[in-house]
This record gives structure tokens, C-alpha cells and sequence, in this order.
């Protein structure tokens, strides 16, 4: 508000004097002062919620980025056990005597890139060391006895 506003105002016929102007002047610059101080409290408002925002943002990235990194470590793990469930059941059906040993001796870097070739490559180290697989013929699980001994010790 300017001075000259007032003074130009008439109140019944006659102008403001010169103390109702000043009276008003004083409110007036009371008023602006003290908005001035809302504006500053609002300005620190706003400068606190903005860091506050920053650091949640970052809170939320650093718990994403570690997310991630478990999601990630979890899904290797899961397929290392489903490699190696696919191995073992492969030498498993191939009745392999021992799974480590046999394990060893296949190129387990290349069956990981291509599980479908498990299969064929047992079979291929059971042509290689027939001797790290059970034979397909069974024995008779028991054989009868020779001969006509009644089990008796004669003396």
C-alpha cells in the first residue's frame, strides 16, 4: 500500500491526517513484516521437505539395489540347485555307482550352458568307464546250493 493512496482517500469530504496515515502505514508494514516471516518459516518448510524427499529417494534406491542383489543371488542359487538335481537325477538313472566321481569327470562348465545335454553326456562317459556304472543285468539275488549236502556235519 502506498502513501499516496491514502491521501487521496476522502472520508466525509475531507482527507486522512497525516497520524491516521502514518497509523495505517505502520500497521501496514506490521502486516508485510510478518508475512515476510511466514514466507521465510515456509521457505525452511520447503527446503526440509525437499531434503527429507532426497533422502527417502536414496533410502529407496539403496533398498532396491539390495533387493535386487538378493533377488539375483537367490535366482543363481535356485538354478545351481536345479542343475544340479537334473545332474544327479541323470546319473541316477544311468545308475552310476558314484555321482561325485562321475560328477568329476564330466565338463559340468559347458552342461550348465546346455542342461539338455546331460543326458547324452553320461551316456557317453558309461561308454568312456563302464567300471562307474552297475551293469544292466541284475544277479539272482540269492543262488541255490551245489551238490546233495543236507547241511548235517557228519562226524
Amino acid at each position: 500500500m502506498k502513501r499516496e493512496f491514502l491521501q487521496s482517500l476522502l472520508v466525509a469530504g475531507a482527507p486522512l491526517t497525516k497520524e491516521v496515515i502514518d497509523a495505517i502505514m505502520a500497521e501496514n508494514g506490521r502486516d508485510i513484516e510478518s508475512a515476510k516471516g511466514d514466507t521465510a518459516q515456509l521457505q525452511a518448510l520447503l527446503a526440509e521437505k525437499e531434503t527429507w524427499e532426497n533422502s527417502l529417494r536414496a533410502e529407496k534406491e539403496n533398498w532396491e539395489a539390495t533387493l535386487r542383489a538378493q533377488q539375483e543371488k537367490h535366482e543363481k542359487a535356485l538354478g545351481e540347485m536345479q542343475f544340479s538335481h537334473t545332474l544327479d537325477c541323470a546319473i541316477r538313472e544311468a545308475r552310476g555307482r558314484n555321482a561325485k566321481a562321475i560328477s568329476a569327470l564330466l565338463d559340468l562348465e559347458t552342461l550348465r550352458g546346455n542342461p539338455e545335454a546331460i543326458g547324452g553326456a553320461v551316456d557317453r562317459l558309461r561308454e568312456e568307464a563302464p567300471y562307474l556304472f552297475e551293469s544292466q543285468v541284475r544277479p539272482p539275488l540269492f543262488a541255490q546250493g551245489t551238490g546233495a549236502q543236507t547241511g548235517l556235519r557228519e562226524e
